[in-house]
């Protein structure tokens, strides 16, 4: 469904950042791929008049699932006995404190 919304620049690049806050870490994008996709992800959310509210908030929820787990994941591998410094291991791309 096509829509004549108009977006501001600012709505433009709100809506840019969230797509981008959306793609998972660890996954191999290259940098020309993972652009690319985000701006044709952007222009069919444009183009359906999707707000820049609504995919702020999916890129919030998106955050904070992958924060959730990745306590419940620190929990269990404490519980095991797991060494501090090799659970910080496992996040290498992202910092100690979420």
């Amino acid at each position: 469904m096509m829509t004549e919304r108009k977006y501001s620049v600012s709505e433009i690049d709100k809506m840019r950042e969230a797509i981008l806050r959306l793609y998972p870490l660890g996954v191999p994008y290259r940098a020309n791929e993972r652009a690319a996709d985000a701006e044709n992800r952007l222009r069919t959310h444009m183009q359906n008049g999707t707000g820049p509210e609504e995919l702020e908030r999916a890129a919030r929820e998106h955050v904070e699932k992958g924060r959730a787990a990745r306590a419940k994941l620190d929990a269990a591998l404490r519980q095991a006995g797991v060494p501090e410094e090799d659970i910080q291991k496992l996040y290498p791309l992202v910092s100690a404190k979420p």
